[in-house]
């Protein structure tokens, strides 16, 4: 069995902050996907099945949480399930969690790198545009003139 550790890569739209994933709606979970291992088991009649494994941190409390999924399903986004299983909800849409943890799978498996952002002060970000930001609590600030 192997097994293959990755830090997991946000979508673009995407940003983590404070132990939380934001879009430009505002903040869409309480917790962080921390590290994604991918590995595949061989039965007796030699199928190979590949998963996942999601290794997520709870915002408010010092817990984490592992737990498998089948890669398939999660390249779907057809997980739902199995993160309420474990209580971890999105405060967003079924459809948008789903978007969520599919593009957060395939841009870690595919190797697919979104632009990213550059810290380059405290409280300071330089977007994939060049703009220069300032985060201010949950606001962002323009900060480039």
């Amino acid at each position: 069995m192997k097994t293959l550790l990755l830090t997991p890569k946000l979508p673009q739209e995407y940003i983590l902050k404070d132990g939380c994933y934001y879009n430009s709606k505002g903040n869409i979970t309480e917790w962080s996907i921390t590290q994604l291992e991918f590995y595949s088991t061989i039965n007796t009649q030699h199928n190979c099945t590949k998963y996942v494994r999601f290794h997520i941190k709870l915002a408010e409390q010092d817990k984490t949480y592992s737990f498998d999924c089948p890669l398939a399903l999660a390249i779907e986004g057809k997980t739902l399930d199995i993160f309420f299983d474990y209580q971890i909800y999105a405060l967003c849409s079924d459809n948008l969690f789903s978007k969520f943890i599919s593009s957060v799978v395939k841009l870690s498996v595919f190797g697919q790198t979104p632009a990213e952002n550059y810290a380059i002060d405290q409280g300071y970000l330089k977007l994939p545009n060049g703009k220069i930001v300032f985060g201010l609590g949950d606001e962002v600030v323009n900060a480039s003139d």
